[in-house]
């Protein structure tokens, strides 16, 4: 390729330039690798588990726990169902017990 036996400065820019290029390209394919294969289980996996499990029956929000009032309930209700991906009437809080 260069019959030098060095580079001069702008040969190293681009050959440091085409190296950076090469790895963010590899990085970018294991994102889009792992995104897709996270998908690909998550729909395998995901399709299991709601047949596996029986319905809860399904009841409306009890009154408040531990006399939180009804706006910190909604909240915490919805956290919950939020960060489990359970639908709302698939679960009820019973007991709230503060950490720390």
């Amino acid at each position: 390729m260069w019959k030098e036996t060095t580079m001069s400065l702008g040969q190293s820019l681009v050959i440091s330039g085409m190296g950076i290029l090469i790895v963010v390209a590899a990085l970018a394919l294991l994102a889009i690798a792992i995104i897709v294969l996270s998908k690909i289980v998550g729909v395998l996996t995901g399709g299991e588990k709601k047949a596996a499990a029986a319905p809860a029956p399904a009841a409306a929000p009890a009154a408040p726990v531990n006399n939180l009032d009804e706006e910190a309930y909604a909240v915490l209700i919805a956290a919950v169902s939020e960060e489990t991906h359970m639908p709302l009437t698939s679960f009820q809080i019973t007991e709230i017990k503060e950490i720390g």
